[in-house]
């Protein structure tokens, strides 16, 4: 699994979007765990006033969105954590 990070930081609000990669075939795997890896970030936002939004994807189905803005930017803007 692996995570990046793209964010921004205005006066008001700051927001964070963790992208979590499976190395696995089926969606259905992610969805089943969601509540391990995903939420749990998003209940360490709402502890620190944060909007963290994690977005689940296959290795594949990531690997297919290449021509994608989003896709884009996370490759040049994103911050990989592992």
């Amino acid at each position: 699994m692996v995570a990046r990070a793209v964010g921004y930081n205005s006066v008001s609000s700051i927001a964070l979007t963790f992208l979590i990669l499976f190395h696995c075939f089926s969606i259905i795997r992610i969805w089943d765990d969601f509540d391990n890896y995903a939420y749990p970030f998003t209940e360490i936002g709402w502890d620190y006033g944060v909007a963290i939004n994690p977005l689940l994807y296959t290795q594949e189905e990531w690997n297919r969105g290449k021509i994608f803005p989003f896709h884009k930017n996370v490759e040049s803007d994103g911050i990989e954590i592992k």
